[in-house]
C-alpha cells in the first residue's frame, strides 16, 4: 500500500497542486506509524523503563525517505517534487518518527536549500516549509539533549 501511495505522486498527472498535498502526507504517516513490531513505540517505551531490547530498523521509513529524496532531487515534474517535499515536512514533524529520521536530516536540509532557487514558487514554498520542519526538529533534539 505504501509503495502504491508513493508511486502515485510520480505517475499521476496532477493538473493542480492540492493545498499542501491534501491527504497524501497523513496517509503515508499512518502507514509508517503502523510498521510491524511497533518499533518506534517500543523504542521509547523501553528507554523510559530502562529495558535493554534490540529494536529492528525501520525499513518502511528508510525506503520512504530514500524514495522521497530521490524524487525531490531528480524529477523534473514540479508536482511530484512538491508532493515529495510536503510529505517529508510531515515526516520530519512527526513526534513518533523523531528518533528514526535523524540520519536523513542533513540530506533533506541540503535538498530543501537547493530548491530555494527554483523558478516555481510552489516548489520554493514547499522547500521552505520542509526546511522549517527540519530546523524545528534539530532545535527540539538539541533542547532535549541538554
Amino acid at each position: 500500500m505504501l509503495k502504491q501511495a508513493l508511486a502515485n505522486i510520480t505517475k499521476e498527472n496532477h493538473s493542480t497542486i492540492l493545498r499542501r498535498s491534501a491527504g497524501i502526507p497523513p496517509t503515508i504517516i499512518a502507514i509508517l506509524r503502523a510498521e510491524p513490531n511497533i518499533i518506534k513505540a517500543n523504542r521509547s517505551h523501553n528507554k523510559k523503563w530502562g529495558v535493554e531490547k534490540k529494536c529492528d530498523e525501520t525499513v518502511l521509513l528508510n525506503q520512504t525517505l530514500d524514495f522521497l529524496l530521490d524524487v525531490a532531487s531528480k524529477t523534473t515534474r514540479d508536482d511530484s517534487k512538491i508532493h515529495a517535499l510536503n510529505i517529508m515536512k510531515f515526516i520530519f514533524s512527526d513526534a513518533y518518527l523523531r528518533q528514526d529520521v535523524r540520519a536523513y536530516i542533513t540530506r533533506a536540509m541540503m535538498l530543501s536549500m537547493d530548491e530555494f532557487s527554483s523558478d516555481n514558487w510552489s516548489i520554493r514554498n514547499s522547500a521552505l516549509m520542509c526546511f522549517t520542519a527540519l530546523i524545528k526538529r534539530l532545535l527540539n533534539d538539541f533542547h532535549i539533549q541538554e
